[in-house]
């Protein structure tokens, strides 16, 4: 019962109003500019830059990776050049074959 009376007096109005010295206003809006700086510069520390460093367990396996990497995309893509190549190919003649049908026809006519 007790529970229920505090629940209902909390319901009515703020517990803990504010006093007039927390909702008074301070200083002048909008904010002058040097405290602008000073505030977008909160999160930076002086000395406090990120230094980035490699370790030799990284350097082992990126290592691998990059030696690895010409070898490993050559043999993917010389895997497909027996269809690859002849399709380049023939493709190019077909864009050849059609661009001078579209010289022609615009040599003959005017529109």
């Amino acid at each position: 019962m007790v529970n229920l009376v505090r629940a209902s007096a909390r319901a009515v109005g703020p517990m803990r109003p504010n006093t007039k010295r927390d909702i008074r206003r301070l200083g002048s809006y909008p904010v002058p500019p040097e405290s602008k700086n000073f505030w977008r510069g909160r999160f930076q520390v002086p000395g406090g830059q990120i230094q980035q460093g490699v370790s030799p367990m990284q350097q082992k396996i990126f290592f691998q990776w990059w030696w690895n990497l010409p070898t490993r995309y050559f043999w993917r893509f010389t895997k497909w050049s027996d269809f690859l190549i002849p399709s380049l190919m023939w493709y190019t003649g077909f864009l050849m074959c059609k661009n001078d049908v579209e010289e022609g026809t615009r040599s003959r006519y005017w529109y």
